[in-house]
């Protein structure tokens, strides 16, 4: 039996070189698709950019957002980890006060909310473009983990508290890696798991 799923939208990211929106609106008609679900998103204009040269849109600040990360230039990316890491923050300050009264349950909210969606980050924007952001959101995870286990400020910003907190928790530790470490491991594994995708996406093309 048909599960019973429908389409929230369809979403076309469009080149430079491009049909016309009103060209994609046609083919999608003739494929007897709902075009009022269609979403034609052009590079430049309404993925980040506004400024514009007199050739068309800037190729140095463009992008969009794309099953959950930054599709676009080098900038574009960084902003978006820097935007991801200053929502993080309002995150951790709320993890933070909550652990206050709840500490096993903060500290599990870290662990499993908080890590996971800056992992998530470094397995699609490299170290080198977005390093900045990701310490600083590493830092914010470490100092309230040591405020969650009532640990001093001192103790918090001590080396060997850090490298504890960062091994994993069969050994002792809290998970909280450190992104120097791990991220440009994230990323290539990432790459690696898509390859053959890849592949078999370019031999058809």
């Amino acid at each position: 039996e048909k599960a019973g799923l429908t389409t929230k939208y369809w979403q076309v990211l469009r080149g430079a070189n491009a049909p016309s929106p009103s060209e994609i609106r046609n083919e999608f008609e003739k494929q007897g698709l709902n075009v009022d679900k269609l979403e034609i998103i052009t590079h430049g204009i309404e993925t980040g950019s506004s400024r514009r040269t007199g050739d068309g849109p800037r190729f140095d600040d463009y992008g969009t957002k794309l099953m959950g990360g930054p599709v676009g230039s080098r900038l574009f990316a960084e902003q978006f980890i820097s935007d991801l890491a200053d929502h993080h923050a309002t995150a951790l300050e709320a993890i933070r006060v909550f652990g206050a009264r709840h500490p096993r349950q903060a500290i599990n909210m870290l662990i499993f909310c908080s890590v996971p969606r800056m992992q998530h980050a470094y397995s699609m924007v490299p170290w080198d473009i977005a390093h900045e952001h990701y310490a600083r959101a590493h830092s914010l995870i470490l100092t309230t983990a040591a405020e969650i286990l009532g640990l001093s400020d001192d103790d918090a910003r001590a080396r060997d508290v850090r490298v504890r907190l960062s091994l994993p928790m069969t050994y002792g530790g809290l998970g909280l890696a450190d992104p120097e470490v791990v991220a440009r491991h994230a990323l290539i594994g990432n790459f690696t798991a898509r390859v053959n995708g890849l592949k078999n996406y370019a031999s058809t093309t």
